[in-house]
Order: C-alpha cells, then sequence, then structure tokens
C-alpha cells in the first residue's frame, strides 16, 4: 500500500518508480475494502476534533517568539 523512501531526492525517485510498477497489479476494489477496514471514520472525526481543540487551546504566540534561541 506504501513505499518507503529515505528523505534523499534518489531514492525518492526510486520509491516512485517502485509505486508506479506496482500500481498495474492492484485490484482497486480489494485496495478499497482494505483501506476500508483500516479507518472508522467516527475515529478520524474524533481525533480531528481533538487536534482542532488542542489548537483552540493553544497559545497564540508568534513562531518566531516560540522558536529557542
Amino acid at each position: 500500500m506504501i513505499v518507503l523512501a529515505e528523505p534523499d531526492p534518489e531514492d525518492m525517485v526510486r520509491a516512485v518508480r517502485q509505486a508506479i510498477d506496482i500500481l498495474p497489479g492492484i485490484d482497486p476494489q480489494i485496495m478499497h475494502r482494505r483501506m476500508k477496514r483500516l479507518y472508522s471514520w467516527d475515529d478520524v472525526a474524533k481525533r480531528t476534533e481533538i487536534v482542532y481543540d488542542r489548537a483552540m487551546q493553544s497559545s497564540n504566540t508568534n513562531l518566531l517568539d516560540r522558536l529557542p534561541r
């Protein structure tokens, strides 16, 4: 379902090529069923709400002020 790569341009090109090579052999219906089992949209919505709530509660400090000097 994924191809990993190091944060290096050559390895990223390798991973993209590998993903392209794999793509024709993937059955979209099987992939859909796999993804459907991996995600619960109720859970995604709850986690998203938590992230938004935390963002709203976080300080409104400027990014430059937050960076350690």
